[in-house]
């Protein structure tokens, strides 16, 4: 992204499908319905796993893989689908596109600090964000920084 800022904006829609913040939500049906094969009565309440949903093998070649040259990187649900689609999903494309800009152009040697970290989560099903990340750059090419 630092060579080809042109990937960012597809980047995003990669993140969105690979590692989306809301995995989970609930709703319920308001008439009985069937859903691929199973009967589900009126008022039932279902648990819609986007996460799981942005990996399917039939729309995402090598779904575990993270790509951000993904030819169809937006067709995640990332934002829900339908009349229930996330009012502030322009917005929060716009934020990590800027972010990423950015950071591209500010830092270009932002690193993850240590590159194998592993990430902890806070127990919640549905939001999903580490809860720190450690990186470092060096700042002006002066002594390594560290931030997180």
């Amino acid at each position: 992204m630092r060579e080809d800022p042109s990937l960012i904006e597809n980047a995003v829609e990669e993140i969105l499908r690979r590692d989306t913040s809301v995995p989970a939500w609930r709703r319920s049906t308001t008439r009985p319905v069937e859903i691929a094969g199973v009967e589900v009565p009126k008022d039932a309440r279902l648990m819609l796993l986007l996460a799981s949903a942005n990996r399917d093998e039939s729309v995402f070649e090598n779904p575990d893989e993270f790509d951000i040259r993904r030819e169809n990187a937006g067709k995640h649900i990332a934002f829900s689908h339908g009349i229930h689609f996330c009012l502030g999903a322009p917005l929060a494309r716009l934020e990590a596109r800027v972010a990423l800009e950015l950071l591209t152009q500010r830092l270009p040697d932002l690193r993850l600090s240590p590159p194998d970290q592993e990430f902890e989560f806070d127990p919640n099903m549905s939001f999903r964000g580490p809860k720190e990340m450690w990186a470092e750059w060096t700042p002006n090419g002066s002594a390594e920084a560290t931030g997180r």
